[in-house]
């Protein structure tokens, strides 16, 4: 026979700190060899000790026995339990420090689990004590457990089929421990049971790494006085009942798994589960066994440490995250850092951390937002700084509710309450499952919801809220009382309680759709809450090439300009929608000559949903010989609200004309856009590049010109303005002004496009010679 270890116990160098409970009846008891092969006897075996670590990532068929389940104990080994009697076992480092060692060493068998290297005093087992003083704690004992299942098919054994019959609550410190095993057990059937021992070491003490278990399969025998009227019971999985005694589950319970790739029962926690009452378990023998769970095991788990079961259970069901007490809603997941926070208020940090707690608790103290972060913290405030993130990074389990995710680190699942927003008024009421998501500011690009528009003169809430459900939307908004915006993502760092919320619906006077540059935002309403709404930005520079060539008689001139842009990327879940804007004029001054000038405007990136789509909208003028073509503005083909008057079509630029800007529409027309401008109190309208609407409440100039020759997007036969051309509407006393002109040579107009000299006309108004244009008399406008 090999003897692979011959020295003595005291010369033994061994793995400490790591744990397992030996007995002959133990799966990998002789690994790497099998049990039954004599010739190779691993006596030094440290295998099954190593603990089943988080980062390891280990999948169940790794950890379930220690992934031990193809090397079984030798033929006729089992653990021994007397039923209504004492099981005796040891704890160790190592098969050398225990009585399954090698036969031929006589040293005496020390009395800690992971002795010192004189074999007589030491800390017991690491992850217990800090200090070798020989003493002990038994706070930070968390117990260890041995379960059974009634069944010897290793090949079908699930770990949830195991019950926890015996714990010891001092395990794991010295080397002999015993194990209490309820009375009246029924017998095993043919084969024997199968059994585990299970421990997770409590953190911080010791080595410290708290994100690790252990798990040992054995074959067993149930003997002694067996009673085979009795079942044991399929348990439910325990619960965190620290706070609330009445919360922990009574009965027969699973063993607790956690920190691995698949196959946990209990979601990830900082701080390890234990065995002790503060889970619902004894010291001693589980003698509730034999009483059927209220709540019993579901077959299946949990697919990874940071997600919640699914999938078919057995009666009792899934556990299921704590409900958002009414009215509250939910934000989504928020950057946070050391200052300033998300949430202005108090924070606490608790064991028993929930949603509904922390929103109660943040509302009974008069605060509106509520926000929980890295699974045992909850702040309250009276102001919030979203700065929304990816769902993903709130992925810590509540400290008091394992099947809820309470933030993360440095990133905080914020919730607004019920007080701040209030219950819509006026007439109309909201469908069944949608909430008032608030006042939120709105600009021209990005709209905050851009994926839908229509407007009504009979605009209401419900009205909107029908129209974007019924295209499958998840978010709808009123807006300038007769507008309707829908979108499936939303960006909630437009929050806003500035009161900008404020012209009535057009449907329903008594209640307020939104505002000049407002948006009253409705969603689902948020009972479970998990974070569904993402945003992160990110800017980046692109450096791109312009062209532009001019041809004066027989002479070529070319000159390129290299033009940076930015790019600012806004992610909203998964769906990339890419807008660029350019802007061609070609001039044809006479057969043999062409000015081309392109210019790229800012691009903005919106990641939303799981498509990428790319709007380009390009704006192309082209004139032609003056013999050929004239340019005259479109009168608006329906009648003006009283009062209003076509002052007619004006040169704008970057200064803007009017300087208030309302957006764009995809029913754009001068009546629409005087509405607007009208409830927003302004007393001058213009429509431009067939979309735009501006408003104002003072002219700069009323001087007229041509080139508003684009069709409204709402009145193909009218127009609406040009590219940096107005179509201005104001009170019908108002006095338009004779158009300027200023008259420029060929050559002067190469010049100038190609920066050689300065602007010939400085009484137009192309100040900005890269937006210059000519008309087709050669005339500067």
């Amino acid at each position: 026979m090999l003897k692979l270890w011959l020295l003595p116990a005291t010369c033994l160098v061994v793995v400490k700190a790591h744990i397992a409970l030996w007995d002959p009846g133990m799966f990998g008891l002789n690994y790497p060899y099998q049990a039954d092969d004599t010739s190779n006897l691993a006596w030094n075996n440290n295998a099954p000790v190593n603990p089943l670590r988080e980062m390891d990532a280990l999948t169940e068929s790794q950890w379930f026995g220690h992934g031990f389940l193809g090397y079984p104990p030798a033929s006729g080994n089992f653990m021994t339990l007397p039923s209504g009697g004492t099981y005796h076992g040891e704890h160790g480092c190592n098969r050398a420090e225990t009585s399954l060692r090698n036969p031929d060493i006589s040293d005496p068998l020390p009395y800690y689990a992971c002795p010192a290297g004189d074999g007589s005093t030491g800390v017991g087992a690491l992850h217990t004590m800090n200090t070798y003083n020989g003493t002990f704690d038994e706070v930070w004992q968390g117990g260890a457990a041995l379960a059974i299942a009634y069944t010897s098919d290793v090949s079908t054994l699930q770990p949830n089929d195991l019950t926890v019959i015996s714990i010891n609550q001092t395990a794991v410190w010295a080397r002999a421990v015993d194990y209490q095993i309820p009375a009246g057990m029924p017998p095993c059937p043919s084969g024997g049971c199968l059994c585990t021992w299970n421990w997770i070491h409590e953190a911080n003490h010791g080595e410290g790494y708290p994100f690790e278990m252990y798990n040992v399969l054995y074959r067993c025998q149930v003997t002694g006085a067996t009673d085979s009227t009795k079942t044991v019971q399929r348990g439910s999985v325990p619960v965190d009942c620290t706070n609330s005694s009445t919360s922990c589950i009574t009965g027969p319970k699973t063993p607790m798994y956690i920190y691995q790739a698949d196959g946990n029962n209990i979601a990830h926690l900082n701080t390890p589960p234990n065995y002790k009452s503060t889970w619902g378990f004894n010291d001693g023998a589980q003698n509730d066994i034999f009483v059927a769970a209220t709540k019993p095991a579901p077959t299946t788990y949990i697919v990874n440490p940071y997600a919640t079961p699914t999938g078919t259970t057995v009666a009792g069901g899934t556990p299921t995250a704590t409900a958002l007490p009414s009215g509250w809603v939910s934000y989504g997941c928020s950057t946070d850092q050391d200052s300033p926070r998300v949430l202005n208020g108090p924070s606490v940090a608790s064991d028993n951390n929930t949603i509904s707690g922390c929103t109660s608790s943040c509302a009974s103290q008069g605060y509106t937002w509520a926000g929980v972060e890295y699974g045992r913290e909850c702040w309250c405030g009276s102001s919030a700084l979203i700065n929304p993130t990816n769902s993903s990074n709130c992925n810590v389990p509540c400290s008091g509710d394992p099947w809820a995710k309470c933030g993360g680190s440095y990133a905080i699942e914020v919730f607004f309450g019920p007080s701040t927003v209030p219950e819509v008024a006026g007439a109309d009421t909201l469908p069944t499952g949608w909430s008032n998501l608030g006042c939120f500011t709105d600009q021209d690009s990005p709209r905050t919801l851009d994926s839908d528009f229509v407007t009504s003169s009979n605009n209401t809430y419900s009205q909107c809220i029908a129209h974007c459900s019924s295209a499958n939307y998840t978010y709808a908004g009123v807006e300038y009382g007769d507008e309707c915006w829908c979108k499936n993502s939303l960006n909630m760092t437009r929050l806003t309680t500035d009161g900008g919320c404020n012209v009535p619906c057009a449907g329903d006077p008594a209640s307020n759709c939104g505002g000049s540059y407002h948006i009253q935002v409705f969603g689902p309403s948020a009972s479970v809450v998990n974070a569904t709404t993402t945003m992160s930005n990110a800017t980046a520079t692109a450096t791109g090439t312009a062209n532009s060539t001019a041809t004066a008689g027989n002479s070529t001139i070319t000159t390129t300009a290299v033009v940076n842009a930015t790019t600012t990327t806004h992610v909203v879940n998964a769906t990339t929608t890419t807008h660029s804007v350019t802007a061609n004029t070609t001039t044809t001054l006479n057969a043999n000559t062409t000015t081309t000038h392109t210019t790229t405007a800012t691009t903005t990136t919106h990641t939303t949903t799981a498509t990428t789509t790319t709007h380009t909208t390009t704006a192309t003028t082209t004139t032609t010989p003056a013999s050929k073509t004239t340019t005259t503005s479109a009168a608006p083909s329906s009648t003006l609200p009283a009062g209003w008057a076509d002052l007619g079509c004006m040169v704008d630029s970057n200064s803007r004309l009017l300087s208030v800007y309302m957006g764009t529409s995809s029913k754009n027309t001068a009546t629409t856009c005087i509405q607007r401008c009208a409830a927003a109190g302004y007393t001058y309208a213009g429509t431009e590049w067939s979309t735009e609407c501006y408003c104002a409440k003072s002219i700069k100039s009323t001087a007229t010109t041509t080139g508003c020759n684009m069709a409204c997007t709402g009145d193909l036969k009218s127009t609406c303005g040009g590219f940096y051309r107005i179509n201005v509407y104001g009170p019908a006393t108002t006095t338009k002004s004779a158009a300027q002109t200023c008259t420029m040579t060929l050559a002067q107009q190469i010049l100038y496009f190609f920066g050689m000299i300065s602007n010939p006309c400085p009484s137009t108004s192309a100040t900005n010679k890269r937006w210059m244009r000519i008309d087709r008399r050669g005339v500067a406008v």
